[in-house]
């Protein structure tokens, strides 16, 4: 059988019909719209595809090993140089809505790279222990931040020169369908 487990997928917001997609054992891949192209061996995991340049391409080997391609995929350089921390089998990293060139990565702390991944940089810690499971950049303002972490949401509104805990503001009661 010619079967896949995907763990994330990420389109162009380009083109129409490309797509990469990261698989559990079979590494990362891309669709042109006629050839499924594998780009990554091992394990696949976030991937997506710079959405001002298709050329650009970021891929990732399990616990935070991220690779970036500036042709198409053809070729992969390492992309984790300034980072360091903890990290979970799947690191979660997106790029900014807003400005094309930066990056936002979860380990233990959050980082940043203003460069397309060539270099990062830490924002300030985060409270709680463990690796960050989950973030989102407000696409009406880059410069604010949630980011699940350890059974924690925390909020930047400054872009991650400071935090603030606000897990205890969401509502979590169930409702009754």
């Amino acid at each position: 059988m010619n079967i896949s487990q995907i763990y994330k997928i990420g389109l162009s917001g380009l083109t129409a019909n490309l797509w990469m997609t990261g698989h559990q054992d079979h590494g990362s891949s891309s669709w042109n719209g006629t050839t499924y192209i594998a780009r990554l061996g091992g394990d696949g995991m976030d991937c997506f595809i710079d959405r001002t340049n298709n050329n650009n391409m970021f891929g990732e080997y399990q616990n935070g090993s991220f690779q970036k391609s500036t042709n198409g995929g053809l070729s992969w350089t390492g992309a984790t140089t300034g980072m360091s921390g903890a990290t979970n089998w799947v690191t979660i990293w997106k790029q900014d809505p807003t400005v094309s060139t930066r990056l936002y990565a979860g380990r233990q702390n959050m980082f940043v790279s203003n460069n397309l991944a060539v270099s990062w940089s830490s924002l300030t810690a985060l409270p709680a222990t463990g690796a960050v499971i989950e973030f989102a950049i407000a696409p009406s303002n880059n410069q604010v931040l949630y980011v699940i972490k350890s059974n924690n949401i925390f909020k930047t509104t400054n872009g991650g020169t400071s935090w603030s805990t606000i897990t205890g503001t969401i509502p979590v009661a169930s409702v009754g369908l």
